[in-house]
């Protein structure tokens, strides 16, 4: 009897298990500090504009008016924006605007340039003794987004191109995010560092083709689906070896130029056949090559984490 009391584990309902996979901290089970994973944080969600036109999209509209892309972020349902805050900068300082109902504008579908489907939010304040209208355009719809984007869109007034005044922020409260966090190498032990190398098969080898073939211009082995970079004359080309003549013809490159077939137009072909390297190209004179293959160093199966979940049975 005692032993078997040992052997269980009575869990409570005040008990809090431990969940690696819990990237909330308002739940239990949350660890804190976790080396890598994930984690949601709440953070302001700020669309900022500095009045800075330069490598903006702009669309010039009225004379004097414009608007400039600021956000792909798309809002289907204007009620979300109601009671958000907005910046207009006018007169050198930022004046705080609250969204309401009366500065709605309902969708309108212009054909214009490209057929858009848009609302707005109107703003209208004095400045210098005049009355301006500010806009936030959200575009939900639009036949050629390469003119015309969806998302949001901030006016501006300028004076013969120059900006001044202008949609600042508007912001949309806070949302939550997931951050990744991923893996410092310092938290392995030495032989789970991994990564790749790079070997050098064939060190800029000077090679002259008076005709279509040479033999045995350097010594290499091919092997089939492996990929190399060849550096031809400087020029690199990404190939992967394949069988092109026979079963025991590894070759990479253009393979057409030998009456063979395979490859992506490389100006070489090379194969190993019979122990011997031919070389072929059309292009006849002096070349350079060089040859690299990318040794990825890969985790042995046996330092990997046993991710199986296993259930006690406690009958």
């Amino acid at each position: 009897m005692r032993n078997d009391i040992l052997k269980r584990r009575y869990i409570t309902t005040d008990e809090v298990v431990v969940d690696w996979n819990n990237n909330d901290p308002s739940k239990g089970g949350y660890i804190e500090n976790k080396p890598f994973g994930s984690e949601i944080v709440t953070a302001p969600n700020l669309i900022e504009w500095d009045g800075d036109i330069t490598n903006k999209k702009v669309i010039y509209e009225e004379e004097g008016m414009g608007i400039c892309y600021v956000s792909d972020k798309v809002i289907n349902d204007y009620t979300e924006l109601l009671g958000k805050q907005v910046q207009i900068y006018a007169e050198g300082n930022l004046i705080n605007v609250t969204l309401d109902e009366s500065m709605y504008i309902p969708p309108i579908i212009s054909f214009a340039v490209a057929q858009i489907n848009y609302y707005m939010f109107c703003i209208e304040l004095n400045v210098s003794d005049e009355i301006k209208q500010y806009y936030i355009r959200f575009v939900t719809y639009s036949d050629d987004q390469d003119y015309f984007p969806l998302g949001i869109y901030f006016s501006f007034y300028h004076t013969e191109g120059n900006v001044d005044s202008y949609v600042a922020s508007l912001n949309l409260g806070n949302e939550e995010k997931e951050i990744i966090k991923p893996l410092d190498t310092k938290f392995l032990p030495e032989h789970l560092h991994f990564g790749s190398t790079y070997t050098t098969l064939v060190e800029n080898a000077e090679i002259y083709i008076d005709e279509q073939m040479i033999e045995n211009p350097f010594n290499i082995e091919l092997v089939e689906g492996t990929t190399y970079l060849v550096l031809w004359d400087n020029v690199e080309y990404k190939c992967t070896a394949y069988i092109a003549q026979g079963p025991n013809s590894p070759s990479i490159g253009n393979g057409f130029i030998a009456n063979a077939s395979g490859g992506n137009g490389e100006p070489f072909f090379i194969t190993v056949y019979m122990n011997q390297v031919l070389m072929f190209s059309n292009e006849a004179g002096a070349h350079t090559i060089k040859i690299i293959i990318a040794d990825i160093l890969k985790i042995d199966e046996k330092y990997l984490p046993d991710t199986t979940k296993y259930q006690s049975d406690w009958n």
